[in-house]
């Protein structure tokens, strides 16, 4: 692995009394014997290797604010979109639409999704709707801890390249067909159906002292 190599695009920054930023993180790491996401077969869970989290990030600019909520999961259905943000509404000052609430798509932790859960039963299935029933709650809760903590800050922005570790899944088949995961190796396969986005981009956050606060990347693998 090759660090990136990044050149960074340093606007002017925003100060106290303009911006404000707070960030929390809420332990989100389910019990051994959880149903994990990412596979084609039942896989439980026996143990932790990294402690999965809920991080948010809230902003606030003249009064208006809004929240950026990431979670260690593979995906975030609706319903649990539509709960917290219920909860972010009654325990915080930001309304549900003032939050968006995405996946890092991390392929070894809980199965959420109510149609592969439908294979699973006994303890496993049991273990899995106790983790969903409690979701919701600490996703609001990280919001409501990264708004109480609000701070004067400035922002800085800057990207990257890294196009060795991308690929386009969609590729063109000797039968002139296009397949989506054709399979590693396929002696069928001619070439990708499209190019990668190696761009890397960065948002940074510091007080107005320079102590850091919170680093946002977005990269599509």
């Amino acid at each position: 692995m090759r660090p990136l190599g990044f050149i960074f695009l340093l606007a002017a920054p925003v100060f106290a009394g303009d911006l404000r930023v707070g960030r929390a993180a809420v332990d989100i790491t389910p019990p051994a014997g959880i149903p994990m996401a990412g596979y084609y077969n039942v896989r439980l869970a026996i143990g932790t290797h990294d402690p999965l989290h809920t991080k948010a990030l809230v902003l606030e600019m003249d009064g208006a604010k809004a929240a950026l909520v990431a979670c260690d999961l593979v995906g975030v259905e609706r319903t649990i979109v539509e709960e917290a943000r219920e909860l972010i509404s009654k325990t915080t000052g930001l309304r549900g639409e003032q939050v968006m609430i995405s996946a890092t798509h991390s392929h070894t932790g809980p199965l959420l999704r109510p149609r592969f859960l439908a294979a699973i039963e006994g303890e496993p299935l049991e273990i899995a709707r106790r983790y969903r029933a409690e979701l919701p709650r600490r996703i609001a809760e990280s919001v409501r801890l990264a708004e109480a903590g609000l701070t004067r800050a400035q922002v800085w922005f800057g990207a990257g390249r890294e196009e060795s570790l991308s690929f386009n899944r969609r590729f063109l088949m000797k039968d002139g067909t296009v397949r989506f995961n054709p399979g590693k190796l396929n002696p069928n396969i001619v070439r990708p159906v499209g190019p990668i986005d190696p761009e890397a981009p960065v948002v940074f956050f510091d007080t107005p002292e320079r102590k850091p606060l919170a680093t946002f990347v977005n990269f599509a693998m």
